[in-house]
C-alpha cells in the first residue's frame, strides 16, 4: 500500500529515496512540527524568549505618547503587530519595511501571520486585558 499522492511525483521520489517508502507522512509531520513555535504564556517565559534582543533593550527606554511615558519596545511591539497583520494580507506597510527586521528586533521566527500572533501574545503578557466582573 502506498501513501496518498498529496505532493508532486518528483518530490515523492526524492523523499522516498531519502527516507524510505513509507516515511513520507513522517517527513511531512516533522516539517510541520519544525514550523510551529513554542507559545509564550508567562512573563518569565517572555523575558527568556527576548533576552539579548533589541526589544529587551528598548523596554528600558521611554518615549512620550499623548504626554504619557511609554517604553520604546512596547511602541514598536504595537506597530509591528499592525505591520505583520498587514503583510500577512499582502500589503507592505511602507517602502523600506522588511519582515526580517521584525524577526531580528524581537528574536522570533515564522511567517507574517505566525509572527503577528506571537507579538499579540507578547502584548497580552505585557498589558493584560482587564477582567470585567
Amino acid at each position: 500500500m502506498t501513501p496518498p499522492n498529496i505532493l508532486g511525483n518528483n518530490l515523492i521520489k526524492i523523499i522516498q529515496n531519502k527516507f524510505g517508502r513509507y516515511n513520507i507522512l513522517s517527513y511531512i509531520c516533522i516539517k510541520l512540527k519544525l514550523r510551529t513555535m513554542k507559545k509564550v504564556t508567562t512573563f518569565e517565559e517572555l523575558k527568556k524568549a527576548v533576552e539579548g534582543t533589541k526589544f529587551a533593550q528598548d523596554m528600558a527606554k521611554l518615549t512620550s505618547v499623548d504626554g504619557k511615558p511609554m517604553p520604546w519596545g512596547y511602541w514598536n511591539l504595537i506597530i509591528s503587530i499592525r505591520d505583520c497583520s498587514l503583510f500577512s494580507k499582502g500589503i507592505k506597510p511602507h517602502r523600506n519595511w522588511k519582515i526580517s527586521d521584525v524577526k531580528w528586533y524581537f528574536g522570533i521566527k515564522g511567517n507574517a501571520s505566525q509572527m503577528a500572533e506571537t507579538l499579540k501574545e507578547y502584548r497580552d503578557i505585557l498589558m493584560p486585558k482587564e477582567v470585567v466582573a
